[in-house]
Parts: structure tokens; C-alpha cells; sequence
């Protein structure tokens, strides 16, 4: 009973213990103007969303063990999506947005609060429901939750051409069973109440399962696709580059040519690395790669906007 209480406590301080991360992480979005600072802020926020990540897996890991899988697999999902979230924070800490990054930290950092306090309440209550019947209409609360979140992800898949067909059917029997479950409880039937809630834990596992790999293929192609469309830019763009260099030198714009070149070249040299980086099936330098091909042609991108926009302003000018 001792260790039941420490554990509430535990975990009802852990969670009013993130509350207060705003502060800190809405300072990085601030100008600074000490040396070092924007990479100080990024440390101490890095360091609080790995301690929120750390707490949020340990309670997940601690509601399986105890048989809540519905509050363990919310958790996970929560720290599945802050993930996403603070690699792109990172990535705009690299190109040097620390406002951009600052507001996607915070999005992660709250994205585990939330879950947090979402779970705190069920976890204590189940915790403290006595006797089998109320742990029972407890869990298939939560499991009815669950079904109701699952359906609304079958959805989405769906709705982007998946077939859910099978999974949904699994949601259907989970409901039956469900159902059959609350009817066994009012019969004073509970042991085979509990088997038949089991029973649906495990057929909602088997979903959750499936739809995790389906999000996980469909990332895989929204990834590739993205790769492709910065790989055919960066050839289109080092053919033009080539062109225009070809041009100037033509018409002795020697200067401006020996520019383009250098472009050019830094972008063929990263076309490159990524190719032989694949070639070895060295993913992290083929993604390096990829980020300063990336970071390459949006620097043209901004430069041949600037360069039309004088130019526009200069012809004005002149009539």
C-alpha cells in the first residue's frame, strides 16, 4: 500500500514538475546578445525534453508491466510524435531559425506534459478501484477510449487509400467482447469477464500494431518523395548553373562566372557524396548530404529573389 502511494506521488510531482518548463523555452525565442547563448538555451532545453522523454517512457514501461496497455501505448505515441518534433527543431537550430526551433521544442516538451497529465488521472484511478468488478468497468472504459482513438486513426489511413477492412473488423469484435464482458459483470461472472476483456486488449494490440506500420510505410514514402523532388532539383539546378556560367564567360562577366562555379560545384560535390554515401548504405552521411544540398538551394533560391527584386527596383528606377 506504501509502495501504491509513493508511486501516485511520484508521478503527480514528476508531471507539476514539467508544468514549469514554459518559462526557459520561451526565452530561446527571445534576441540575445550574449556569446553562446542561443547554444546554451538549446542545451537546456534539449536537456529538459530528454528528462520529460525519460519519464514518460519509464511510466509507460510501468503501466505495461501493470497491465495498462491503453496508458502505456498513449505514452509511447506522445513521445513518438515529440520526437518528430525536436528533430525539426534541431534542423532549425542548424540553419540558424532559433525561434523556429524554440517554438518546436516547446511543442514537444509539451507534447509529453500533456500526455502526462492525460494518464495521471486514469493511471491513480485504476490504481486505487477496488475490488475485480470496478478494475474490470475501469479497463473497459479505457479500452472503449481506446477503440473510439483507433477508430479516427483507421480513418485517416483510409482516407489516403489504405484498406482497414481487417483491423476494423478486429475493432468490432473488441467492442463485442467489451460488451460481453460488462453483461458477465453483472452476472458476478468475474473471471471470465477479465478473460474476455484480455481477449480485446489483445485483439486492440494487434491493431495498434498494424496501424503503426502503416504510418511508418507512409512516412518511408512521404521521405522518399521528398528526397527525390531535392535530388531532381539539384540536378536541374547544376545544368542551369552550368548554362549561366557558360553565358558569362561568353560575355566576359568573368567575376559573376567564377560565382556561379563555385555554386555549382558545391552542389555537384554534395550530389556526390550522397550517391556514394547510398552506395555504402552510410544513411547518416547520405543525410548530411541531402541537409547541405538542401541548405545549398535555398541560399540560391533567396539569392535569385533578391537578385529579381533589385532588378526590378533598379528598372523602375530607370524609366
Amino acid at each position: 500500500m506504501v509502495e501504491k502511494s509513493r508511486s501516485r506521488k511520484v508521478l503527480a510531482l514528476s508531471v507539476l514538475m514539467f508544468i514549469s518548463l514554459g518559462p526557459v523555452i520561451s526565452a530561446a525565442a527571445q534576441p540575445e546578445t550574449k556569446e553562446g547563448s542561443d547554444s546554451d538555451i538549446a542545451e537546456k532545453i534539449l536537456e529538459m525534453y530528454n528528462r520529460a522523454r525519460e519519464l514518460a517512457l519509464t511510466w509507460a514501461s510501468r503501466a505495461e508491466q501493470a497491465g495498462y496497455e491503453d496508458i502505456s501505448n498513449e505514452l509511447k505515441g506522445a513521445v513518438e510524435k515529440a520526437d518528430d518534433l525536436i528533430n525539426q527543431a534541431k534542423e532549425k537550430l542548424e540553419a540558424g531559425d532559433v525561434a523556429m526551433a524554440a517554438e518546436l521544442a516547446r511543442k514537444a516538451i509539451n507534447t509529453l506534459r500533456k500526455a502526462l497529465l492525460n494518464v495521471k488521472d486514469e493511471y491513480i484511478s485504476s490504481r486505487n478501484a477496488t475490488g475485480g468488478r470496478e478494475f474490470l468497468l475501469s479497463a473497459i472504459r479505457r479500452l472503449r477510449g481506446l477503440i473510439q482513438r483507433l477508430e479516427v486513426a483507421l480513418r485517416a489511413l483510409e482516407s489516403r487509400g489504405v484498406d482497414v477492412s481487417q483491423p476494423r473488423q478486429k475493432l468490432e469484435m473488441a467492442k463485442e467482447m467489451l460488451d460481453d464482458a460488462v453483461g458477465l459483470i453483472e452476472e458476478g461472472k468475474i473471471k471470465e469477464a477479465k478473460e474476455k476483456v484480455r481477449e480485446a486488449g489483445d485483439l486492440l494490440k494487434e491493431v495498434i500494431t498494424w496501424i503503426r506500420e502503416q504510418i511508418r510505410e507512409i512516412k518511408k514514402e512521404i521521405l522518399q518523395r521528398r528526397v527525390h523532388r531535392i535530388i531532381s532539383a539539384a540536378e536541374r539546378t547544376t545544368e542551369r548553373l552550368q548554362k549561366l556560367e557558360e553565358w558569362l564567360i561568353e560575355h566576359n562577366r568573368t567575376e559573376a562566372a567564377a560565382k556561379v562555379a563555385e555554386a555549382k560545384d558545391a552542389l555537384t560535390q554534395a550530389l556526390r557524396k550522397f550517391n556514394e554515401a547510398v552506395d555504402e548504405q552510410n544513411y547518416s552521411a547520405a543525410r548530411e548530404a541531402l541537409r547541405e544540398m538542401l541548405s545549398i538551394l535555398k541560399r540560391l533560391r533567396r539569392y535569385f529573389i533578391e537578385y529579381r527584386s533589385r532588378k526590378g527596383v533598379a528598372a523602375g528606377t530607370g524609366g
